[in-house]
């Protein structure tokens, strides 16, 4: 069979890692709208322990230095930001599968006739985003419910901010390579049909392609992944009318 399926080959429904896609990731797109407002209140509150009210002259003894709401928000963040990376390297892996990607060559294989067999393609980078989606699943334990007591049980009561902060940027580095491979697949397989898509997908394409060539006979793609999240990470990479802004609150038009 060539690289396009034919009608009797095509499921009557698509696995749960396409059809609910947006639902997954919608999870996140709320998460970062109510998480960000939380984060900002705690900013703009007063933290200190005393506050001195200069005014009444009162020195209040209180604990809004707790920081049990940027647990929360970084505890809930990981969640939802594992979760799309655990969705992305399903779909990796329906792209690199016979049987599921609908004429494509196993593991996206970029050479044809009979060397295809002595080439891996995105064997690799598969099982690559399958252990970083894992180790990002790993960290997704709430921090916040090892609170530990401290300073002779002063302190018995602690949020584990830090630490639930702290694994946040371990989650969100992970689930960057990801997302790194998941678009070099997407673009690989986009190549092996001869296509390059429309609208924001053809842009997607051309944005990975102007720092990352096809794959066609096997090369280590350690340097091809850091092209891409670095793309990523200088917002290079076209996000569309889809973005959510840091301002747009979940009701914005």
């Amino acid at each position: 069979m060539g690289l396009r399926s034919n009608s009797a080959s095509t499921r009557l429904q698509d696995r749960y890692s396409i059809r609910c896609a947006p639902h997954v990731i919608g999870v996140l797109v709320d998460a970062l709208s109510w998480g960000g407002t939380m984060i900002e209140i705690e900013l703009n509150g007063v933290s200190d322990n005393p506050i001195i009210d200069i005014e009444t002259e009162s020195v209040l003894h209180g604990g809004n230095f707790y920081g049990g709401h940027i647990g929360f928000v970084c505890d809930s963040l990981k969640i939802a930001v594992a979760n799309v990376a655990c969705l992305l390297d399903r779909q990796i892996m329906l792209l690199c599968t016979p049987g599921e990607n609908a004429g494509l060559p196993t593991d996206l294989v970029g050479v044809e006739g009979t060397d295809a067999c002595t080439h891996n393609g995105f064997k690799a980078a598969s099982i690559a985003a399958s252990s970083l989606a894992a180790e990002a699943m790993k960290l997704t334990m709430p921090a916040s419910a090892f609170s530990r007591s401290t300073e002779l049980h002063n302190q018995d009561k602690v949020p584990m901010a830090t630490t639930a902060a702290r694994d946040l940027i371990q989650v969100l580095e992970l689930s960057e390579k990801v997302t790194g491979i998941a678009l070099l697949a997407a673009c690989q397989a986009l190549d092996l049909r001869d296509v390059s898509g429309d609208g924001h997908v053809a842009e997607l394409h051309a944005a990975v392609r102007t720092v990352v060539s096809r794959l066609r006979e096997d090369r280590r793609m350690d340097q091809d992944l850091a092209a891409v999240v670095d793309l990523l990470r200088s917002d290079r990479i076209p996000l569309g009318d889809t973005r959510l802004h840091a301002e747009d609150g979940p009701n914005s038009a």
